[in-house]
């Protein structure tokens, strides 16, 4: 079926409960449900005439299942997207897709398929996510990988699964217990110098496990880092580091936020940022963060100067009665804005400062801020010999 989309033509159809297209190169697969498993000869996907055609893959939220043999042989096919609504990819799903260079398969992927990423050349690092248990008969065989990240949660490695991955070098390995694998799973690797980093307390558990001892096995120590509050900041330098190795982290605050420090189990260890540290143990870091006030209150004439009502849902008043009869140093004021809590200006007042200046002996005048967001604001008031910050909540 051809579809007219944006002036240009593009392919698309259905496959089950979902739709697909293909259009300038990308291919997007939308809908709710499971897509169907698919067969060589009459089973076949509905894009396969199309395959060449294919530079990237968009699997859109609600897909639930990718289907076997879903994307065989899309040997230009260098990206994918695959949503967090993904459970299970199918077996032989991208067979020989020679330029995909990476796969993000997120936490939501529970069950893999045989031969899933077999023949993938440009396919050069993978880190399955702890939802996945098993891996399947061939699942990397041939690919180009040079690295892989083995969850704590793998408890089976079928026969040939990295077979022929001849330029592996490094495999993370959180599992305590070595999980039991044949000669067959890493055939074709140069498992001599193949770096195995597995968890430091458990280096003699793998010296003395068949086929694991004959990697190059170094212990390490986990350093996991988070944020007090996600919406504050993000944090980076999650790693399996070398024992002794020096960690770096990093705090990184969202606009008005600031990092105040490092916590280990509620203790602070440090405000440095980055930070870094020795790692000789596991360890879980909390990055704090905290709201930022770009201004503060000061106040040179307390309770003299009186702004109100506070809270306010638009009208401001600025009285200045008190201050002019009770404090003679008191000059007379010469500018008055307002700021939102990050310090910036979101009002400069000039008919109020005009009327106080107009008339002899006046010392109220309005402010309208009914225009502003609901907030918290500042109001700074200046005179020639002083300033005066007062905070405003904006209903």
């Amino acid at each position: 079926m051809l579809l007219s989309v944006a002036g240009a033509f593009a392919q698309g159809g259905t496959t089950g409960p979902l739709t697909w297209e293909l259009n300038n190169g990308t291919l997007t697969i939308s809908g709710s449900g499971a897509m169907p498993n698919y067969s060589m000869g009459p089973g076949m996907t509905p894009w396969i005439e199309y395959t060449e055609s294919i530079k990237s893959i968009a699997i859109e939220s609600g897909v639930t299942h990718i289907g076997d043999l879903a994307f065989a042989f899309c040997e230009f096919c260098t990206t994918i997207a695959i949503p967090n609504t993904l459970t299970s990819i199918g077996s032989q799903a991208f067979f020989h897709c020679s330029d995909l260079t990476s796969i993000p398969i997120p936490n939501s992927v529970t069950t893999i398929g045989y031969l899933a990423f077999s023949g993938c050349s440009g396919l050069t690092s993978v880190t399955l996510p702890n939802s996945i248990t098993d891996i399947p008969w061939g699942t990397f065989r041939g690919c180009g990988l040079t690295s892989i990240t083995l969850p704590s949660s793998i408890s089976s490695i079928a026969d040939e699964a990295f077979e022929e991955c001849s330029s592996l070098t490094l495999i993370y390995n959180f599992r305590s217990i070595p999980v039991s694998i044949s000669s067959s799973v890493f055939s074709g690797v140069n498992i001599s110098v193949c770096e195995l980093r597995v968890p430091a307390d458990e280096v003699p558990r793998y010296q003395n496990a068949d086929v694991w001892k004959s990697f190059y096995i170094v212990g390490c120590y986990l350093v996991k880092v988070a944020a007090n509050d996600d919406e504050y900041g993000f944090v980076s330098g999650d790693d399996f580091y070398k024992a002794n190795a020096t960690a770096t982290v990093t705090a990184t605050a969202y606009s008005g936020y600031k990092f105040v420090n490092w916590t280990k189990d509620d203790a602070v260890i440090s405000t440095d940022n980055p930070y870094n540290f020795t790692v000789t143990e596991d360890i879980e870091l909390v990055a704090n963060f905290e709201e930022t006030v770009g201004i503060a209150e000061t106040d040179n004439y307390p309770s003299l100067l009186q702004i109100y009502p506070n809270p306010t849902s638009g009208e401001l008043w600025v009285d200045c009665r008190d201050a002019i009869n009770r404090v003679s140093t008191m000059t007379p004021i010469t500018g008055i804005a307002i700021f939102d809590v990050m310090g910036r200006s979101v009002l400069v007042e000039t008919q109020c400062i005009a009327s106080l200046q107009s008339q002899i002996g006046q010392s109220q005048c309005e402010i309208n801020i009914s225009h502003l967001p609901a907030g918290v604001y500042f109001i700074r008031i200046t005179t020639d010999d002083s300033v005066v910050t007062r905070k405003v909540v904006k209903q």
